[in-house]
């Protein structure tokens, strides 16, 4: 899934932030908005207790990711694109100034950290 994908998906879901809350049954629902009962989903457990662990878990991640946090993030991967194109388009200049031995560290250390959310 691209970024611009991953946006679109947020912009279509409820508005957050996200909560999480039991039901009288014990099991994880999900709630748009502080103080509302304007319910997104629910992560049933089934009564089993590592099941039920794992649906509070799941349900914890989930609330997180609000549709504003995956923009936002988005938002930070496509910003550190920009800036990873713009180092590589004044690499020449940058590796005159600073020396070719600090370039091609510096290149190395931004491609390893900035790899797994440029990748599409």
């Amino acid at each position: 899934m691209t970024l611009p994908e991953l946006i679109a998906l947020a912009r279509k879901a409820t508005p957050g932030p996200y909560r999480v809350d039991l039901d009288r049954n014990d099991q994880c629902n999900i709630y748009a908005g502080l103080g509302t009962d304007n319910w997104v989903a629910l992560l049933p457990h089934q009564c089993v207790r590592s099941i039920k662990k794992q649906a509070a878990a799941n349900a914890a991640y989930l609330a997180a990711l609000s549709p504003e946090v995956v923009i936002a993030l988005a938002e930070v991967a496509e910003a550190a694109k920009e800036m990873k194109e713009t180092i590589a388009a004044n690499r020449l200049m940058l590796g005159h100034y600073m020396g070719v031995e600090w370039l091609h560290r510096e290149e190395k250390s931004w491609n390893a950290a900035l790899t797994p959310f440029l990748e599409e």
